[in-house]
């Protein structure tokens, strides 16, 4: 069943384009994201949450035509989250290191007599 088959109401076939026309906008986001964007994801969230009443509402041929976009759409939105959750363990990762960095050399200029070691 797709959005043009005569069978499907008009509410569930409303709910198919829009269902399908966000998989496609979450697919551009995730390709952006990859990229290297910063984009916010609250906004396609709530557009998510927004459509979840509908599609669980959707019967027969047509709840069956909204599962595969449907499982498309939370893999890429699985997708996004595991590249930012990298990404933040990178940038957790290099603050770590300097911070470590910094206080090896208060230690070693506390040590040798230099001062604080910190230049404001």
């Amino acid at each position: 069943m797709t959005a043009n088959d005569p069978g499907m109401s008009d509410s569930d076939r409303e709910t198919l384009v829009r269902l399908q026309r966000l998989l496609a906008h979450t697919s551009e986001l995730g390709r952006r994201t990859r990229g290297g964007e910063t984009i916010p994801l609250d906004p396609l969230l709530a557009e998510i949450e927004e459509l979840m009443p509908a599609i669980s509402a959707m019967r027969g041929g047509a709840g069956t035509a909204v599962q595969a976009p449907l499982h498309a759409l939370l893999e890429e939105v699985n997708a996004i989250v595991a590249h930012l959750e990298g990404e933040c363990a990178l940038v957790r990762d290099e603050v770590h290191s300097v911070s470590n960095r910094r206080r090896a050399s208060i230690a070693y200029a506390s040590r040798n007599g230099l001062g604080s070691g910190e230049s404001d």
